[in-house]
């Protein structure tokens, strides 16, 4: 199976963040977060730190000696081989990667007569139901009132109506200050296209581990030049120089990507500066973990 061929996200489509309920987070944010979450699942401390919340510690493991840092991480953001993110940014991720949502607003969730002629129960259901999983969530699940207005009395007595009832209510429905999020992202000098490129070459080398450097540089697409170059070559193998300067590149972002991911399990992303506390990668099973992972978005999918 070709690993780098699929796209990244957990659904392997485009996130909606609109039809989700995107309520703290901006939409490039969100999509950094995500990756953060992908990137967790390939670090080998993230993996330890699971085990040893499971249980699953056999005591011969060599663990970093920054393992309560990496355990915190876990602690916030659990176990990541989950089948939608968008359920696990809900439960989750916006409680500690999250931000102030939209402006709250009043919604009109439907009206009542009787010689409508209709069943006004289900109708109304449908409506709050909408509400609470849509505007409700963007807009940082604010306090609310739902009240009922009867539509005959005046505007004045309305306003008069709703004045005493918001002071009725007031310890109920004071707002909330947002909190300050746990984690946030690290600098602004990584480019995304470049991250993403990193994990899949991390990826692809965990799905052929004793595939050469340089095929792995192509397999994952990691440079078009070089991969125009070997194409155009008779035999597909291009020149020995060509050869070695695409095992170089993949190389330096097996390392990127390995720090990226170490880095992310300390709180700490997207960053590829040198983790000296750093576990190196079980590549089989890393691959697993993978595995198991696309398994369940398909799983989810074919629901």
């Amino acid at each position: 199976m070709d690993v780098s061929s699929q796209p990244m996200t957990s659904e392997n489509q485009p996130l909606n963040l609109q039809r989700i309920g995107d309520k703290w987070a901006r939409k490039e944010e969100i999509q950094w977060f995500q990756m953060w979450l992908q990137f967790l699942r390939l670090s080998p401390s993230y993996e330890l730190a699971r085990k040893c919340r499971a249980g699953e510690l056999t005591g011969a493991e060599k663990l970093p000696t920054d393992f309560d840092a990496v355990l915190a991480v876990y602690d916030d953001l659990g176990d990541v081989i989950v089948p939608r993110f968008v359920e696990w940014w809900r439960d989750i991720g916006i409680w500690h990667f999250g931000q102030q949502g939209e402006k709250p607003s009043p919604a009109l969730l439907g009206t009542i007569r009787h010689d409508r002629g209709d069943e006004p129960i289900p109708r109304l259901r449908a409506s709050v139901d909408t509400y609470i999983k849509d505007t409700w969530l963007k807009q940082g699940e604010p306090a609310a009132i739902i009240a009922a207005i009867p539509v005959g009395l005046s505007k004045a007595q309305i306003a008069k109506w709703i004045e005493a009832m918001l002071t009725e209510h007031g310890d109920v429905i004071q707002p909330e200050t947002p909190s300050e999020p746990t984690y946030k992202l690290f600098g602004k000098k990584l480019h995304r296209r470049s991250v993403f490129q990193y994990m899949r070459v991390l990826l692809t080398k965990a799905a052929n581990p004793d595939m050469p450097l340089w095929q792995i540089g192509v397999k994952a697409k990691l440079s078009p030049h070089y991969n125009r170059l070997l194409s155009k070559s008779e035999d597909g193998r291009g020149t020995i120089v060509e050869r070695k300067n695409l095992k170089e590149l993949t190389s330096r972002a097996l390392k990127r990507g390995h720090m990226i991911a170490e880095n992310a399990s300390r709180g700490m992303f997207p960053s590829y500066v040198r983790c000296p506390t750093a576990m190196p990668i079980d590549w089989a099973e890393t691959h697993q973990r993978s595995m198991k992972a696309r398994t369940l978005e398909r799983t989810n999918r074919a629901v």
